[in-house]
């Protein structure tokens, strides 16, 4: 069984017997005495760059405009689909992002993705976002727009966020200047990135 199985196994229990305890009733709770197993690093999802370059040229309308940006940038999804006309700088090429717990940060976009996004949704109002879908109907565009041309593991909008990592670790960035461009605050979570760009093939 997966070590993540088990301890998904382990707080399902923990939650049970919490609830028990918090019902009145004098139990105790087995589970917080096993130890969770541990998890090894694994090593992200990624797609082939030229395979995702082939899905991008291919796509049409929305759907290519937001793969372009995915592709480009690195962003999540739900950070794409949040942003708004006024944060947009035409003047340098660049865009807010807010990250999760609201954070923001200053992305470069390059000028073939904003050409596209001007063509295909015409300006609003500074509040108002780029797209109006949902992040389920844009993760199915998205997948259905890779599945011809890529073979991954899992084809998904974050598949392709690892993926611009990847590249930029193999391009010789530091774990800070990637946990920058992808709004982490730990290195951690980036490190392993430069780790596998540099171990040997």
């Amino acid at each position: 069984e997966l070590p993540t199985t088990t301890n998904r196994k382990l707080s399902a229990i923990s939650a049970i017997y919490r609830y028990f305890i918090r019902q009145g009733h004098d139990i105790a709770n087995p589970a917080q005495y096993v130890c969770r197993r541990k998890i090894a690093d694994t090593i992200p999802n990624t797609i082939d760059p030229e395979q995702l370059r082939t899905a991008y040229e291919n796509a049409i309308g929305t759907t290519r405009v937001m793969l372009g940006m995915l592709i480009t940038t690195g962003i999540r999804l739900g950070e794409l689909l949040a942003i708004r006309w006024g944060d947009i700088n035409l003047h340098d090429n660049t865009i807010i992002i807010r990250g999760k717990g609201n954070k923001q940060r200053i992305v470069a976009v390059p000028d073939r993705q904003l050409e596209e996004i001007r063509y295909v949704a015409p300006r609003q109002n500074a509040e108002d976002t780029l797209f109006h879908t949902s992040q389920f109907e844009t993760r199915c565009m998205i997948y259905q727009a890779l599945t011809p041309y890529c073979h991954a593991r899992q084809l998904s909008p974050h598949a392709i966020r690892h993926t611009f990592a990847t590249q930029m670790a193999k391009a010789g960035a530091s774990a800070p200047t990637i946990a920058q461009a992808l709004g982490h605050s730990n290195l951690k979570s980036t490190q392993h990135y430069v780790d596998n760009a540099q171990a040997p093939s």
